[in-house]
């Protein structure tokens, strides 16, 4: 009898339930019987997909799941559980590249059209330049991409620009770019010349947060240039204490104020501890 009522959970107090417990604990919960895996087929639980690279794909749930709800993706984070290299990390390298190369090529099978692409928390070792190539494959598939984002990334040279490159078969649907807390910028002429060139093709930008150091190596002329009007936000991060050698003209801040009337520029002034 009392096994017979939890069996009966109406499906909208089973989701808010899902909506409180890890994937694991998801998958685990849905085998119990069928009106449990029924209610997790819910959209509202599937919206965004945060994956820890170096901890979730041990879990071969992840796959499972991956495959049977990616129709309501919308959403991908890539993140790193640790983002600070230690010795067991290292040795396992290798382990992880391989599994997140798995995953991206099944997620890429899928066909999803996602929303928004995240980079979080982001540590990138020297070798793992066969990830970055599976990324990049996936995000050129991507048609309707409209939030791009870049947080607290330590990308291994040219990366961070490369990946931004390509997303532009979303060029005209993205929205909103974020290029900030990165700890790795662009350290040669030829990386800010494949940014600027990405931000002159992003004509429908509404906000744009980026680090100082990006902005100051011509942003400022890539958004004139992409003869957006509909920026609305420009949020600058100022890490640490910066040389204002080079400035931006008074000029070229009317003809942005004057090609986007609703704008609203803010400087953040950051430190790392």
């Amino acid at each position: 009898m009392v096994m017979e009522s939890w069996n009966v959970l109406p499906y909208t107090l089973l989701e808010k339930v899902y909506h409180l417990l890890p994937r694991r604990d998801r998958f685990a919960c849905s085998m119990v019987c069928q009106n449990w895996r029924e209610a997790l087929d819910c959209p509202s639980l599937w919206k965004t997909l945060p994956i820890n690279l170096d901890t979730d794909l041990f879990d071969p749930t992840v796959l499972v799941l991956m495959r049977k709800y990616h129709r309501y993706f919308n959403t991908l984070e890539l993140r790193w559980a640790n983002n600070h290299p230690r010795l067991s990390w290292m040795q396992q390298r290798p382990d992880i590249a391989r599994r997140a190369c798995k995953f991206l090529m099944v997620l890429s099978e899928t066909n999803i059209q996602l929303q928004s692409i995240k980079f979080v928390d982001w540590y990138d070792g020297r070798k793992l330049k066969k990830m970055i190539y599976h990324i990049s494959r996936f995000l050129k598939n991507q048609k309707s991409l409209i939030n791009v984002s870049f947080f607290m990334v330590n990308f291994n040279k040219s990366d961070c620009t490369k990946l931004l490159s390509c997303c532009l078969e979303s060029q005209k649907s993205i929205r909103n770019l974020e290029m900030s807390y990165c700890l790795y910028p662009p350290n040669n002429s030829q990386e800010y010349v494949i940014l600027i060139s990405c931000l002159e093709c992003l004509s429908n930008l509404n906000c744009l947060k980026i680090d100082y150091s990006f902005f100051i190596n011509g942003v400022l002329e890539a958004i004139l240039l992409s003869k957006t009007k509909t920026l609305s936000t420009l949020e600058i991060y100022v890490r640490g204490y910066p040389s204002f050698h080079e400035t931006v003209s008074d000029s070229d801040w009317d003809k942005l104020k004057q090609q986007n009337p609703q704008i609203r520029v803010s400087f953040y002034f950051v430190s790392f501890s």
